[in-house]
C-alpha cells in the first residue's frame, strides 16, 4: 500500500525526527488544503452576500482554483527527477500564505480569480512535494504506515478555520480571510524549519517497465481518480451553503464543515489501517461506496440537522483518505518513475475538480438549489468506485 523505499543516503531518522517531519507534512497540508482551499468553502456564504455574486459565479471561482491545482501538478509530476523536493515545496507554502491573505483586500472579479489559480497551482505542489519527502522519509525508517496521517492536515486546517468562524459569528469574509493568512504563516514558519532540515534523498535506479496488467490499472486508477475529483468537490465546495439554506442557519453549516473536518483529520490513518486487513486496493474501493452514501444522505437529511451531520462525518472520513490511498498506490504501478505519475494522477483529479464545481453552479443558477449537482455528484463517484474496482491488479492482496 505505500509507496516503494529508495534507498537511504544517510541513517534511518530516530522517531523523534520521524514525528517532526509528520508534522511539519501535517501543517504543510493544513495550510495549502484545509485554510488555501477548503476555507472558501466556509467563507463563501458572506463572500455572496458581501460580493453580490451567484453560485454561478461561486462555481467559476471555485474552479479557477482547480484549474491552477491541475497545472500545479503537472508541473510536480515534471520537476526533474533529481531535483530536491524541500525547496519548490517552501516556495509554494510562501505562495499559499500570501494569496490567502491577499483575499482579505481583493473584491475586483478577475483578482479574486488570479488569486484562486495560483492558491490551486501552489497547492498541489505542496501536495505532491511535501507527500514525496514525507513518504520516503517514512519508508526509509520502516515506518511507511505512520503516512496515513499525514493527509489529516486537510482536516486540521478545516477545523481551524470552523473554529474560527464560530469564534466570530457574523464576521466579514475579509476579516477571516486575514486572520486565516495569520495562522497560514505561522504554520508554514514552523514547517520551513523542518522541511530545511531534511536530508536530500538519491534517486531511483529506474525500473523495468511495468506489465500490461500494470499499464491497465495505472489508466483505470486515473480515470477512477478523474471522476472522484469530479464528484467529492461540488459537496466539498457546496456542502456549507446547502445546509445554510435548508437549516436557515450559519453557525449549523458552520458546526456540520467543522465536523468535516475532525472527521477529516482521522481518514487517512482509518483507511490506511482498513487497507492492511482487507489490502489497499478493496479498502480504496469501499471507500468510495462510503462517499457515495455520505453524499445520498446530505440530499436526504432535508430539514434534519442530525441527519446532516451524519452524512458530514461520513463525507470527511473518506475523501482525504481516497486522496492518500491513491497516493501510495500510484508509484507501485510506475515505479521508474513515481512522481512522474502521481503528478499525472494528481492532474486528472484536478481536471476533475475544475470542471465539477462549475457545472453544478450552472445547475444551482437554473434550479435554485445545489441539490441537483449534488446527486450529479453522488453518481460521479459511483462510477469512480466502479472504475477502481477493475482497476484491481491481478493479484491485490493486503499490501
Amino acid at each position: 500500500m505505500q509507496p516503494s523505499p529508495e534507498p537511504p543516503a544517510t541513517a534511518p531518522p530516530t522517531a523523534a525526527e520521524l514525528i517532526r517531519l509528520l508534522a511539519a507534512g501535517v501543517a504543510s497540508l493544513a495550510v495549502a488544503m484545509g485554510i488555501g482551499r477548503f476555507a472558501y468553502t466556509l467563507t463563501l456564504p458572506a463572500m455572496q452576500l458581501e460580493l453580490g455574486f451567484g453560485p454561478g459565479f461561486a462555481g467559476w471561482l471555485a474552479g479557477a482554483n482547480y484549474a491552477g491545482y491541475f497545472v500545479g501538478a503537472l508541473a510536480a509530476g515534471y520537476l526533474p527527477r533529481a531535483h530536491s523536493a524541500v525547496g519548490p515545496a517552501l516556495a509554494a507554502l510562501a505562495l499559499s500564505t500570501a494569496t490567502t491573505a491577499a483575499l482579505a483586500v481583493v473584491a475586483a472579479p478577475w483578482l479574486l480569480f488570479g488569486l484562486r489559480f495560483v492558491s490551486g497551482v501552489v497547492s498541489a505542489l505542496i501536495m505532491v512535494l511535501v507527500a514525496e519527502v514525507v513518504f520516503a522519509r517514512l519508508a526509509i525508517a520502516g515506518r511507511a504506515h505512520w503516512s496515513g496521517w499525514f493527509i489529516g492536515g486537510v482536516g486540521l486546517g478545516i477545523v481551524i478555520t470552523s473554529a474560527m468562524t464560530l469564534a466570530e459569528p457574523g464576521a466579514a469574509s475579509s476579516t477571516l480571510w486575514l486572520q486565516f493568512g495569520i495562522v497560514a504563516a505561522l504554520l508554514s514558519a514552523g514547517c520551513a524549519t523542518v522541511l530545511w532540515a531534511q536530508p536530500s534523498l538519491p534517486v531511483a535506479r529506474a525500473a523495468p517497465a511495468p506489465g500490461r496488467a500494470d499499464v491497465r490499472a495505472r489508466r483505470l486508477l486515473m480515470a477512477s481518480y478523474g471522476l472522484e475529483g469530479l464528484g467529492y468537490i461540488v459537496a466539498a465546495t457546496f456542502i456549507v451553503a446547502f445546509v445554510s439554506a435548508e437549516q436557515r442557519s450559519g453557525s449549523a453549516a458552520a458546526w456540520t464543515w467543522l465536523l468535516v473536518g475532525a472527521a477529516a483529520m482521522f481518514s487517512g490513518a482509518f483507511w490506511q489501517m482498513l487497507g492492511r486487513r482487507t489490502g489497499a486496493w478493496q479498502s480504496l474501493t469501499w471507500a468510495y461506496v462510503a462517499q457515495t452514501v455520505s453524499v445520498g444522505l446530505l440530499l436526504l437529511a432535508g430539514k434534519s440537522l442530525a441527519l446532516a451531520l451524519v452524512a458530514a462525518a461520513l463525507f470527511g472520513l473518506t475523501f482525504p483518505g481516497i486522496a492518500l490511498m491513491t497516493m501510495a498506490l500510484a508509484p507501485g504501478l510506475q515505479p521508474e518513475n513515481p512522481r512522474r505519475l502521481l503528478g499525472l494522477v494528481t492532474g486528472t483529479f484536478s481536471l476533475g475538480q475544475a470542471i465539477g464545481p462549475v457545472i453544478a453552479g450552472a445547475m444551482a443558477e437554473a434550479s435554485g438549489s445545489h441539490a441537483p449537482g449534488l446527486a450529479a455528484s453522488a453518481v460521479c463517484i459511483m462510477a469512480g468506485g466502479l472504475l477502481c474496482r477493475m482497476a484491481w491488479p491481478r493479484r491485490s492482496g493486503p499490501d
